[in-house]
């Protein structure tokens, strides 16, 4: 029986090890701005849709045939508020529940006064497409509660704070009044996204992914060009910014050091791909 118990922990502990290897341990971040972002009437705020998401991407074996799935360590996504002024961003309403759906595109009519802002989703696909998608009886009525819930017209108070369903509203009627006048552009919402701070988004590195801030730190020297921008950011937002001048000189070191062992189209890229990097650290200094 010994025997049998010692062979059954070692298949365990095998399966325990393949699994945590099917993944990598870069943890890509990524956020995404859909269509219908609208400025309010002064043009100093911006009321758009967002989602955000970390993930691990599948190694090896997993990896086939096209990359394999994605070991999700967060989603989210809501309709948020930014100050352009002071870059301080503030989410409205969650849509926590549509975030897996939202990885496909998406639009937001949005119409922003002075008192309110009214909000309606729309998927670039129609509903019936995501039921074709699902595998089981309870995924189908998942997708059907979404559709009910998401169908509808939406607003937020500004004054009192609260979301609200609009009822006896058509917003097809008034919207056109409102979008292409305040219409806010995604390249420039994109710009002032890249000011605010990882942190804002709810996404702190080392609580959603604990390792040691060593390993985070040689992934933002040595992963370059597969690597992700939000992250890169993230790690010197999160821990280099807190180290020595001593210490972030180090690592602008390492990188020169790194860059400088590299041919060819290898050393190229590397510099495409560090340069925000080596910059956003050299203005730590």
């Amino acid at each position: 029986m010994l025997y049998y118990k010692n062979i059954l922990y070692f298949v365990l502990a095998g399966l325990s090890i393949f699994m945590t290897s099917c993944y990598s341990d870069y943890v890509h971040l990524r956020y995404e701005t859909y269509h219908g972002a609208q400025w309010n009437s002064d043009h100093d705020m911006i009321a758009f849709v967002a989602s955000v998401s970390a993930y691990q991407k599948a190694k090896g074996i997993s990896s086939f045939p096209d990359g394999g799935t994605p070991n999700y360590l967060f989603r989210d996504a809501g309709l948020f508020l930014l100050d352009t002024a002071s870059k301080q961003l503030t989410k409205l309403a969650d849509f926590n529940d549509l975030a897996e759906l939202m990885k496909n595109r998406w639009t937001a009519d949005i119409i922003y006064t002075d008192t309110a802002i009214m909000y309606k989703l729309k998927p670039n696909s129609e509903w019936d497409l995501y039921l074709k998608w699902v595998n089981s009886k309870e995924d189908s009525l998942k997708i059907l509660h979404l559709k009910d819930k998401y169908v509808r017209l939406y607003q937020y108070n500004l004054m009192a704070e609260q979301n609200m369903i609009c009822n006896g509203i058509d917003i097809e009627t008034i919207k056109q009044d409102y979008l292409n006048k305040n219409k806010a552009n995604l390249t420039k919402l994109n710009g002032f996204l890249d000011k605010v701070p990882v942190a804002n988004w709810g996404i702190e590195l080392k609580s959603l992914y604990p390792k040691s801030e060593d390993k985070y730190i040689k992934d933002l020297i040595y992963v370059a060009k597969d690597g992700s921008p939000l992250t890169k950011r993230a790690i010197i937002e999160q821990i280099v910014s807190k180290r020595s001048k001593t210490e972030k000189q180090d690592i602008l070191n390492a990188m020169d050091k790194h860059k400088n062992g590299l041919d060819g189209l290898e050393r190229t890229e590397y510099e495409l791909y560090s340069k925000a990097t080596y910059e956003q650290i050299k203005e730590l200094l």
